[in-house]
Formats: C-alpha cells, structure tokens, sequence
C-alpha cells in the first residue's frame, strides 16, 4: 500500500492495463475512485484495519490519508 503497487482501478487505469474509459469506480462501495488508500482506509465495505482491530479488541480512527503524522 506505502508503494501505491495494489492493482486498484486507478493504478490499472495508469498502467494502460484497463480501458480509459473504464470505470475507476470503487468495486465494493461504488462511492469513491478505487484506489489503494480507498480500499484500505476509506471504504466501509472493505476496511480491513478497521475489521482487524475491533476483532482484537481495538478501535481504529481513520486517518485521512496513509502519509499522516502523529503529533507526540
């Protein structure tokens, strides 16, 4: 995810791998542009750290992107 390498629609849409006029469109919510740190962070279908850390016991906070600071 850190690298942006997930085959997410808009990393195929990069690489000329899908149509450009394909849909970028997120597969499982259809709310946002798929992407990597839409699919990992933003999309309520698929948030998968959100899902590991309640079944843990946790709480997560969505950050608004992956390149967040913590202010310590």
């Amino acid at each position: 995810m850190l690298l942006d390498r997930i085959p997410a629609h808009n990393n195929l849409w990069k690489r000329h791998a899908i149509a450009p006029e394909a849909s970028r469109e997120c597969v499982f919510c259809g709310t946002d542009e798929e992407s990597s740190i839409h699919l990992f962070l933003h999309c309520y279908v698929a948030q998968l750290w959100d899902k590991i850390v309640r079944w843990i016991g946790g709480e997560f906070i969505t950050p608004p992107n992956h390149l967040f600071k913590l202010n310590v």
